[in-house]
């Protein structure tokens, strides 16, 4: 679905929606530490950033779930191991009802949406957006 580059008058965009500020992760940190700060701070997921701050990943409850019924030790587990690399984005101009109607990642169920695919300004998972 083409991005729109002027919401209709009334319509939410997607920065209407998003999470601010974004939370992350390291690609080194163990998979704990990922999980303490999404609990800490009440969301589902981290964005992975590089060390320039750009986005190169997401790790999500999802992936918490297929790292404990691997057995894996999340305390030594790096984020790098677990997280869907490359995710979809989309831009914060952009109506939340057509963000919505786009297919979801065959990877991972969250999209990350920020300003491109080099930074990572915020991110929500849609269907905890959905009901807003």
């Amino acid at each position: 679905m083409p991005d729109t580059p002027t919401p209709a008058p009334g319509e939410r965009t997607v920065a209407d929606v998003m999470s601010h500020p974004v939370v992350t992760a390291q690609p080194a940190e163990t998979v704990a530490v990922a999980a303490e700060r999404m609990r800490e701070r009440h969301v589902g997921s981290v964005v992975v950033i590089d060390h320039d701050d750009r986005a190169i990943g997401i790790l999500t409850e999802r992936d918490m779930i297929r790292i404990a019924a691997a057995g894996s030790d999340a305390s030594t587990a790096k984020v790098s191991e677990w997280m869907t690399a490359d995710p979809d984005t989309i831009g914060p101009d952009i109506e939340a009802r057509a963000a919505f109607a786009r297919p979801p990642s065959t990877a991972t169920a969250t999209s990350p949406w920020s300003t491109d695919r080099n930074s990572s300004a915020s991110c929500r998972c849609a269907t905890s957006c959905a009901s807003r």
